[in-house]
C-alpha cells in the first residue's frame, strides 16, 4: 500500500473507503470530492482506494494530489457474487489506525462494504451513501447475489445512511430492512463552476452520459433527434461522456452531430452554457448530477419521467417531461427549442437555490457532526 498526505490530530478523522471500480470519473466521484471540498475544514479526509481500475484510481489520486488529501492505495479483492473491485487494505488499515468515520459509497460494492463491516473497530461510526438502484441496472443482477445480502447489513450498521432522494428508500432492496438513520441529502453543485454567465446559446441539444450503460437510453435520444432534425434541420446535438465517440450516427445526421467522448471539467461547463437544451432519457437515475449541474448553468432540460427525477426537479423553470419511448413526442419536444426562447438566468437561479453546497452538503455537515455528541464542539 501506498500512502500520501498529511495527518492533524485537531481535527476528526474521516476514511473514504471506494473500490476502484466505482465511476470516480463520474457523479460518484464528483459527489465525494464536492462533499470533502466542503468539509475539509471540519475533518481530517483520507481516501482508501484499490489500484485495479487504474484510469479512477488516477483520478483519486489527482484530487488528493490538489488539495492534500491522504491517499491510501491498496490491491483489489473482488469476491464471488459482487460486481465491484474490492480492496484488500481495508482490513490492515482498520486494525493500524481508528477513523471517528468511514464512509462507503454505493450500494454496488459489495466486497468492498462486506471488508469494512468485518474490520471495522468499536470506536469508528459507519456512514453510508449508497446512491442506490434497482438490481435490474447491473445489466446481469443474479450474478451479484452478495449484493442485496451486503446492502441490508450496510443499513443496519450505518450510524447515518445518505439518500440522494426519498424515493430512494421506496426501492425494493430496502424491503425488510431495519435502518432507523436514513437522511435525504440531495448531491450539491459548484456554482463557482456551474453557473449562467449569458453567453450566446446555440440552437443546440446535449446529452452528457456514460454513453456505455444502456439504462442512458442514447439509442431513443438518437431516434427522437432523427425525427427532430427531419422538421427542424438547424439542430445541432453533441454528445459526451464515456462511450460517446462509439454512438452509431446514421449517415444523414453526420453533420448534426457530434461526439467528444470523455471531456475536461472545462469542457463541460462550456456545453452546459452554450446549450439550449439538455436532454436525458435514461431509464432510471439514482440522482442524476448532470441534470442539476446543467440547470444550474441555465440550460432547459429534457427528462424521462420517473420518480428520482420528480423528487429532486419538480418545480423548476425550465424542466420538461417526457416519456423515453413516446419517440414522436420526445422529437417533438426538441424541435421546439430556439435560443432565447427561456429565461435561462431565472432557470438558473432557481437550481442554485435548491443544490448550492450550504443547502445540501451543509445538512450532511450537521449530520455528521451532531454524531460526535461530546466530542462534537471540541471539534
Amino acid at each position: 500500500m501506498t500512502a500520501m498526505g498529511r495527518k492533524s490530530a485537531a481535527k476528526p478523522s474521516y476514511l473514504f473507503v471506494i473500490a476502484s471500480s466505482s465511476q470516480m470519473y463520474s457523479g460518484t466521484g464528483t459527489a465525494i470530492y464536492d462533499w470533502i471540498g466542503y468539509a475539509k475544514d471540519h475533518f481530517e479526509f483520507a481516501i482508501l482506494i484499490d489500484t485495479l481500475h487504474q484510469t479512477n484510481f488516477d483520478h483519486a489520486r489527482d484530487f488528493c494530489d490538489r488539495q492534500g488529501i491522504e491517499l491510501i492505495g491498496s490491491s483489489s479483492y473482488p469476491l464471488p457474487g459482487c460486481p465491484d473491485s474490492g480492496v484488500r487494505g481495508v482490513a490492515d488499515v482498520l486494525a493500524q489506525r481508528t477513523f471517528d468515520f468511514v464512509e462507503c459509497v454505493s450500494w454496488a460494492n459489495a466486497a468492498t462494504n462486506l471488508a469494512v463491516l468485518t474490520s471495522l473497530g468499536p470506536g469508528s461510526r459507519l456512514l453510508y451513501t449508497p446512491h442506490t438502484q434497482p438490481l435490474w441496472t447491473l445489466g446481469e443482477p443474479t450474478r451479484f447475489p452478495m449484493v442485496a445480502h451486503v446492502f441490508h447489513q450496510m443499513l443496519a450498521r450505518s450510524s447515518a445512511v445518505f439518500l440522494d432522494t426519498p424515493s430512494e428508500a421506496r426501492l425494493s432492496l430496502f424491503d425488510g430492512s431495519e435502518a432507523a438513520a436514513l437522511h435525504v441529502v440531495p448531491l450539491g453543485v459548484d456554482l463557482a463552476r456551474f453557473r449562467d454567465e449569458g453567453v450566446h446559446r446555440r440552437n443546440q441539444l446535449l446529452c452528457v452520459c456514460d454513453c456505455r450503460e444502456t439504462r442512458k437510453r442514447v439509442d431513443l435520444l438518437m431516434k427522437a433527434f432523427e425525427l427532430a432534425y427531419q422538421s427542424n434541420p438547424r439542430l445541432r446535438l453533441t454528445l459526451a461522456g464515456k462511450g460517446s465517440e462509439q454512438v452509431a450516427v446514421p449517415a444523414e445526421l453526420k453533420s448534426a452531430v457530434t461526439a467528444l467522448g470523455y471531456i475536461d471539467e472545462a469542457q463541460l461547463e462550456a456545453l452546459y452554457r452554450e446549450c439550449a437544451l439538455f436532454v436525458l432519457l435514461s431509464d432510471f437515475e439514482a440522482f442524476g448530477l448532470p441534470i442539476a449541474e446543467a440547470l444550474c448553468s441555465g440550460a432547459a432540460v429534457l427528462l424521462n419521467e420517473q420518480d428520482a427525477t420528480r423528487d429532486l426537479f419538480s418545480g423548476l423553470p425550465g424542466v420538461t417531461w417526457v416519456e423515453n419511448t413516446k419517440t414522436a413526442d420526445v422529437a417533438r419536444l426538441m424541435g421546439e427549442i430556439r435560443p432565447g426562447k427561456r429565461d435561462h438566468a431565472r432557470i438558473a437561479r432557481a437550481a442554485a437555490s435548491r443544490f448550492n453546497f450550504d443547502q445540501t452538503y451543509g445538512r450532511k455537515l450537521e449530520i455528521v457532526r451532531s454524531l460526535l455528541g461530546d466530542r462534537h464542539e471540541a471539534a
